[in-house]
């Protein structure tokens, strides 16, 4: 249809049916700036004048490659493929996280079953956030450029460490629910809401999708290359993911290294690993275990301790962008020399000698990649330290091997000192002088806990855990708990962080499972975090829980003459102080607060409300008594905690850091 401007309209345009424009300006509804493609004349047309030209497709001309088609099709039907199958494997994800930990996070499901949530769930929760929300969109966002898909995974490499530490803890997550009363719960549940799979196939779902994901990369990668396309991305995505089995090693290599001073998780994986032949600035020979992390070499010296575990103490740290490599140090082929660029570095020069050419190739093209400068890079000082931590620990595991022999479960009295030794690390202990307090204690300090009603092999769980205990000063008390461990655990307790020295009033016993700590006379000394931790060759878990012994009365309620309660604020029998913990711990401290009318009670963390479920919660023991709970304790739950009272009387407020 024709359309002619109005008299005046000097922006208007003429157009004729069939003439092509070119849209300049739509932001008007209802009038439109175009540009005639005839001889680029400008103006404005009422946008209903005007069609959007449809583009007639070609049909594909027989004369293009047939096996090029083909295999451009076989590659969209991975792809589609790989879409579907993220979007059903999220979905599930959710499933379990709406019912199965929603169910365990109830209060209608008993105490005792509800406390193995962290053991039987571990981080499944959050890796189901990670697929719903970020990974999907990123396979999304590439679904018309295959070749680039690879670039989503290796962005969010870091975040596959989530998987990396399910993968290491579903097998103890499966011998709870192999039998016994979690198994019979969550199979009675799966019937109530007509789940035709059980809980434990639904928690193999993150480990069965890594071996998808390597199977489709793998599809994607073989016609990529057929089309001639960049295969670079995918290769390194499907080589990722091929390691993510050897990442779980990794950790336990990683959890072995003992005497740095910073974080090795905070250096990402372990790129490569295996023994030199090292000689240091003092021309000292030495077999020597070498790590290789982005941008570090640890040199460390191997040790075995009992059957089966072994420790690597760090020697020498290599920054490699402190350093200047020589390839054939001395002429020989073999040997690659690290040199500081800075004077005075104790123990360099250093010179590493491989077994074969293979091997000293291999590694010098890692070195060469891996040789970025850090974020975390330690003081100068770091070497120093190192070498005064290693001869320090080294010392004490030398001066301590007699001793330790006569310990029926080694490995686990081990895992038990390498627990002090992350604490020292962590500033849980202070210093080397703590943990060699622990060593010379340790026939006071290690009992053995044997095998309960087992849900199979597997690290320590605290079927009943340390609770907080108040008593008056001269006392009678006990912190017990009970501990399932298969096979036998080592058992170690600690007061305020420190090993825990028993005395004729602080005694331990151990019976099965069932362990406790009495404690006669109290005195106002005995106050403070008491933890146990109970270690075997699966792995550590501990729990704390405060003791205080008070000197005061309890406060006596005012009451009239006719023996009717007189109205007062909130009065804390039991406040909140300070404490510092070791991560992992499970934690429990209590207030007591009495008042007329009973106050309302809160928790606060950095004024940010508490609830009453959740791994950090409250729960009220009784009338007086609240309980604050912390399970599996985490770096970034440190902050200021406090419990308000309210009543119609008054508020009282209690606070510690």
């Amino acid at each position: 249809m024709d359309y002619t401007p109005r008299p005046g309209d000097s922006e208007g345009l003429l157009v004729t049916e069939g003439q092509e424009v070119e849209v300049i300006d739509s932001s008007r509804a209802h009038k439109w700036r175009v540009r005639l493609r005839q001889d680029g004349t400008e103006g404005t047309v009422p946008s209903c004048y005007l069609e959007k030209k449809t583009t007639v497709t070609p049909p594909i001309s027989p004369q293009l490659d047939p096996k090029t088609q083909a295999t451009r099709a076989r590659r969209e039907k991975v792809l589609q493929e790989l879409i579907e199958s993220e979007e059903a494997f999220a979905r599930d994800m959710q499933f379990v996280v709406n019912n199965y930990i929603k169910e365990m996070e109830s209060k209608t499901m008993p105490k005792e079953l509800r406390d193995y949530k962290d053991v039987l769930f571990t981080n499944f929760k959050a890796i189901s956030e990670f697929h719903n929300n970020v990974l999907m969109k990123g396979i999304q966002y590439y679904a018309d450029d295959p070749a680039r898909l690879g670039k989503t995974f290796l962005r969010l490499e870091r975040d596959f460490d989530m998987h990396v530490s399910y993968c290491r803890d579903e097998p103890e997550a499966q011998a709870l629910l192999q039998s016994g009363p979690l198994k019979e719960y969550f199979d009675e549940f799966s019937k109530k809401i007509q789940d035709e799979k059980s809980l434990s196939e639904h928690l193999k779902l993150p480990i069965q999708r890594i071996s998808d994901y390597q199977l489709l990369l793998k599809e994607l990668i073989k016609y990529t290359a057929r089309l001639k396309e960049n295969t670079a991305d995918l290769e390194k995505a499907h080589d990722f993911m091929q390691a993510i089995p050897q990442r779980i090693a990794d950790l336990q290599y990683i959890n072995s290294i003992q005497g740095y001073k910073g974080n090795l998780h905070k250096l990402g994986r372990i790129l490569k690993h295996d023994w030199f032949e090292v000689t240091d600035g003092n021309n000292l020979r030495r077999e020597r275990f070498v790590f290789l992390f982005k941008g570090r070499i640890f040199i460390t010296d191997h040790k075995r301790v009992g059957t089966s575990r072994s420790i690597y103490l760090v020697k020498y740290v290599i920054k490699l962008p402190d350093v200047e490599i020589v390839d054939n140090a001395d002429d020989d082929e073999l040997k690659l020399r690290f040199q500081s660029l800075k004077s005075g570095v104790s123990g360099f020069p250093l010179t590493l000698k491989s077994k074969t050419m293979e091997q000293k190739e291999d590694w010098l093209n890692a070195i060469q990649v891996s040789s970025g400068p850090l974020a975390e890079d330690l003081a100068d000082d770091e070497l120093d330290q190192i070498e005064e931590q290693s001869t320090k620990i080294e010392e004490l595991y030398s001066k301590h091997e007699t001793k330790v022999e006569v310990v029926e479960d080694f490995d686990a009295y081990e895992e038990m000192h390498t627990v002090i030794t992350e604490s020292v690390r962590s500033g849980s202990l202070t210093s080397l002088e703590d943990f060699h307090s622990a060593l010379e204690d340790e026939t006071s300090l290690c009992l053995t806990a044997s095998d309960m009603e087992s849900g199979g092999p597997g690290r320590p769980r605290f079927t009943v855990p340390l609770r907080a205990q108040t008593c008056a000063e001269g006392l009678e008390v006990v912190l017990e708990c009970e501990v399932c461990a298969s096979p036998d655990a080592t058992v170690a307790w600690l007061k305020d962080n420190a090993p825990l020295a028993t005395s004729k009033r602080a005694i331990l016993e151990a019976d099965g499972g069932k362990h406790r700590l009495l404690i006669k006379k109290s005195e106002c000394s005995d106050s403070g975090l008491y933890t146990i931790i109970a270690s075997n060759v699966h792995g550590t878990t501990s729990c704390s829980a405060p003791l205080t012994v008070s000197s005061a009365p309890d406060t006596v309620p005012v009451a009239s003459p006719d023996g009717s309660s007189v109205p007062y604020g909130p009065i804390f029998k039991e406040k909140l102080r300070n404490f510092e913990l070791q991560q992992g711990t499970d934690f429990r401290v209590c207030v007591i607060v009495d008042g007329e009318p009973k106050p309302d009670v809160k928790f606060y963390k950095d004024d940010k409300e508490i609830g009453t479920v959740g791994r950090v919660r409250y729960n009220q023991e009784n009338k007086e008594c609240y309980e604050l709970i912390i399970d599996n304790v985490m770096s970034e739950d440190a902050g200021k905690y406090s419990c308000v009272a309210n009543s119609s009387a008054g508020q009282n407020v209690t606070s510690c850091d």
